[in-house]
């Protein structure tokens, strides 16, 4: 695996960020009425795409890659008017959380980022292995 980063999502009410960490470099992105990376946010994940990085992270197939993936599926329909829209855009990726949350929703598809999940290595997310983020770590 050449070509890589760690990454992890953190979403509010109003507040949408993520962080994107290699060896050499990191990226950060948010979405906020004082500050709009959205634009900045899509041309690096249609990077990540055209070039094959593969993402790693924690639990990203069933919650953080929902989150790029809606991002690549409707930029378009933002980009022109990003700046207007910025408070539409972090309520329906809120909205997607809680659909997360609340409803269990998982990936039924292909990523469109190569995408490598932590929780799932050694079957962390059966119920008697099932365990944080930190306790993996000394696993």
């Amino acid at each position: 695996m050449d070509k890589w980063y760690i990454y992890d999502i953190e979403i509010l009410k109003n507040v949408f960020t993520v962080v994107f960490k290699n060896e050499n470099e990191q990226q950060v992105f948010t979405l906020h009425e004082s500050r709009n990376q959205f634009k900045e946010l899509v041309l690096f994940l249609q990077k990540l795409q055209r070039e094959d990085y593969s993402l790693i992270g924690f639990n990203n197939f069933n919650f953080d890659y929902h989150f790029l993936d809606w991002i690549l599926c409707n930029y378009k329909s933002y980009i022109k008017t990003y700046k207007s829209k910025i408070s539409e855009i972090i309520d329906s990726l809120y909205k997607l959380s809680y659909n997360l949350i609340n409803e269990d929703l998982y990936l039924k598809h292909k990523t469109n980022i190569k995408q490598i999940d932590l929780y799932l290595i050694h079957h962390f997310n059966n119920p008697a292995r099932r365990c944080s983020l930190k306790w993996l770590e000394f696993a």
